[in-house]
């Protein structure tokens, strides 16, 4: 639990050269958190880069997070389209074009097809780690589509949250709630713990940390 001590700690970084020692984990986390943060399709290198430095900083000085990674609510990359019931016989037929160009601009990969009562659900993977929440407006106006819907995850465990601020360069401030969860996630954990941090350009304060003993 936090101590006094604790609570007050804040971490200068601003000459600190050390390597990542998380780098693979902390560069995947950063990728989500940026796709998941931007309105943009694919994750923006200067935000996936900040949210790096950021997670680095924080994991160097508390090891514990190392082994907390971040896991979205859907999965990135891929996207469930919709289709009406004329749009699902065409597409059983092999006739249904209306999704070929977009899929090709935006790297679809592959499609896994499911019938439903009322019409098909299409399963479309890409080469990238595509926001389906961004891919709603370029799909849904296609001919024999009837909406999308990212491919949600359940039973994640740990994952971290992010609040940025609208002030950028050295004077802005993140916040990074870690949280880690354990026993039964699959029905939403029955143990949490949680860490909060401030994070800017130069400074990494622990704010709290509050939850169950960890196992």
């Amino acid at each position: 639990m936090l101590t006094p001590h604790d609570a007050a700690l804040t971490i200068n970084r601003l000459n600190d050269q050390r390597p990542c020692t998380a780098a693979n984990q902390s560069r995947r986390d950063a990728e989500l958190l940026a796709l998941e943060h931007s309105v943009a399709i694919v994750p923006p290198l200067a935000l996936v880069d900040q949210i790096y430095g950021d997670l680095c900083r924080i994991r160097e000085d508390y090891p514990v997070l190392r082994s907390v990674p971040h896991t979205p609510d859907w999965a990135p990359g891929q996207l469930i389209v919709f289709l009406d019931s004329h749009a699902t016989g065409q597409f059983q037929a092999g006739i249904f074009t209306e999704l070929t160009d977009l899929n090709g601009e935006l790297g679809a990969t592959s499609t896994d097809f499911q019938a439903a009562a009322t019409g098909g659900r299409l399963l479309i993977h890409f080469a990238e780690q595509h926001n389906p929440l961004r891919l709603d407006g370029l799909y849904t106006p296609l001919q024999g589509v009837t909406g999308t819907s990212p491919n949600l995850l359940v039973g994640t465990a740990d994952h971290i949250d992010l609040e940025t601020g609208e002030v950028t360069g050295p004077e802005r401030l993140s916040t990074y709630t870690f949280t880690k969860g354990w026993g039964d996630c699959q029905a939403g954990c029955i143990s949490m713990h949680r860490w909060v941090f401030a994070v800017n350009d130069v400074n990494v304060t622990l704010v709290s940390e509050s939850g169950d003993p960890l196992p």
